[in-house]
């Protein structure tokens, strides 16, 4: 799931310089956590202060795992030290051999190799303070950042085995993440790779008065029936304002629906890039063989 939101990061243009995926399993960190004297009561307390650090003032964290998680200044102490570790191979160094939680370094060391052998390698890299403040996550947990570390987190997910068997009852293990498209946009712009996606516009109708929007529907069902893309104004409106929403929406053409035009049959077809006007029958506008200009 991690290469998945990885990959399609990557396809909007951004590399390893740009953003890094740090990761964690939730299996590691309730370990660790038993093993600094965290009673398995107040897991819930202390994961909500680990995700803290970085974000909020040490004293601030260390007030919490006191009086919320029950520990002492020794036991806070080693939480600070033990999550601001940086490496599998620091916490392997100082718990290796205990039980339970060796196992879970070996299982995340696999992970990392995974993600390495999949091409990932200068993408990720773990981090024990990645916790996912949700509390049905049950095993990976990653949040992607840009590198800067100006921008809250753009990507989060991880696993959650017992999350739809809580809800509807059938036990399904499941992995998922969620991304912010603000922060992400945000990202993108500051990089200049964020894509020129303003709609092509062929056709912007103009009804000069409410008796033609009949006619305008009609048009523009057939118009887009035909592959043409097409807009008008949801609101009655002049017809200069509608010209200019055109103008400032990119419109090639606009069709224009007068009364006097339609009583005669014909719509006026401006062509925006060069002025150019010409009177078209009604009947080609509503079969939808209105050329593209």
């Amino acid at each position: 799931m991690l290469a998945v939101a990885l990959d399609g990061l990557r396809a909007l243009g951004l590399t390893e310089e740009h953003i890094v995926a740090r990761y964690n399993d939730r299996r590691l960190l309730e370990r660790l956590l038993l093993e600094i004297g965290v009673a398995e009561a107040n897991l819930p307390r202390a994961y909500n202060a680990v995700d803290k650090l970085g974000r909020d003032p040490d004293e601030r964290i260390r007030e919490r795992l006191r009086s919320e998680a029950g520990l002492d200044n020794a036991a806070i102490d080693r939480v600070f030290s033990v999550f601001r570790a940086g490496s599998l191979a620091a916490l392997a160094h100082e718990f290796g051999g205990v039980e339970g939680i060796e196992a879970e370094i070996e299982r995340i060391t696999q992970f990392q190799q995974r993600l390495e052998t999949m091409g990932f390698g200068a993408y990720v890299a773990y981090d024990a303070s990645i916790v996912r403040g949700l509390a049905y996550y049950t095993g990976i947990v990653f949040e992607i950042f840009d590198r800067r570390g100006e921008l809250r987190a753009i990507c989060g997910g991880g696993r959650y085995d017992r999350l739809l068997g809580a809800v509807s009852g059938a036990d399904l293990p499941a992995v998922g993440f969620g991304m912010g498209d603000v922060v992400l946009t945000e990202l993108l712009r500051d990089l200049d790779l964020l894509p020129d996606t303003a709609p092509a516009v062929d056709v912007y109708l103009v009804a000069v008065s409410e008796n033609e929007q009949p006619t305008l529907l009609r048009a523009a069902r057939a118009l887009r029936a035909s592959g043409h893309s097409v807009i008008y104004a949801l609101r009655p409106t002049s017809v200069g304002k509608q010209f200019k929403d055109a103008d400032a929406r990119g419109a090639r053409r606009v069709v224009v629906l007068g009364p006097d035009e339609v009583a005669a049959g014909v719509a006026v077809v401006r062509t925006m890039g060069t002025g150019g006007e010409e009177r078209v029958p009604l009947d080609v506008i509503l079969s939808g063989r209105l050329e593209a200009g």
